[in-house]
């Protein structure tokens, strides 16, 4: 015997199951409808002033559509959600999101405006540089042609570790170059067998009743010992 399924009929609209889905007692219509106007109508995006990356649930990232998508279902909570940018009016300030969601074994989508609202600060990188953030000072000295060789490669080694030099003080015969990270700092000389500099450490300050300390490496590259200018890296 053949069971003829009830047309049913959404209490709100009124629509019936011929033709929509339903999700519980209510269509699929109303129910999107119903999860859309429980969301917010504008999100805001943390944005660094200084080098105008978004923050996203990884990190701050440069602005482009897919950090824009992680910001705002990280800003919304909505971890739930499988986020789509359809489009973005940055001079607008909106963006057309497709969200994605099963409820209960049902697949549910629906589109919504949103108003992103960019909220200017500084990143903690950046924040940190802006202060004047310092855990290692690299007291270079040395002929100018292989100081500034050195400056390059460290520099260079410390932005892939994601740190950053706050400031790079001139001398008569070198310069004391001020990092961020001293692991970077050590990881740098580690990687170079000919380089060995003296160390030191400075007491600067408490955390959670550990003490800080900041590292100091002094290297003078017409030391014989140090071979810089003999060897390529």
């Amino acid at each position: 015997m053949q069971v003829v399924e009830m047309v049913r009929f959404c209490p709100t609209c009124n629509r019936s199951s011929d033709e929509v889905g339903f999700i519980g007692e209510f269509c699929e219509v109303c129910t999107a409808d119903k999860i859309s106007k429980a969301m917010p109508d504008t999100v805001s995006i943390k944005r660094c002033k200084n080098c105008m990356d978004i923050k996203t649930e990884i990190d701050y990232e440069p602005l482009n559509k897919d950090s824009i998508e992680r910001a705002i279902k990280h800003e919304m909570h909505a971890k739930e959600f499988r986020l789509k940018m359809l489009e973005y009016d940055e001079s607008k300030g909106t963006a057309d999101i497709l969200f994605k969601t099963d409820i209960d074994g049902n697949k549910l989508s629906f589109i919504k405006k949103l108003h992103i609202k960019i909220e200017m600060g500084y990143c903690p990188k950046c924040y940190r540089m802006k202060a004047g953030y310092y855990e290692a000072v690299v007291q270079l000295r040395g002929r100018s042609a292989d100081v500034e060789n050195f400056v390059t490669k460290l520099l260079k080694f410390i932005d892939s570790r994601k740190g950053f030099v706050s400031k790079i003080d001139d001398m008569p015969d070198g310069c004391d170059i001020y990092a961020s990270d001293k692991a970077a700092v050590s990881a740098f000389f580690d990687s170079k067998d000919n380089l060995k500099p003296k160390k030191s450490y400075e007491l600067y300050g408490m955390r959670r009743g550990k003490k800080l300390y900041r590292h100091k490496f002094f290297i003078d590259l017409r030391d014989p010992r140090g071979l810089w200018s003999r060897k390529k890296h």
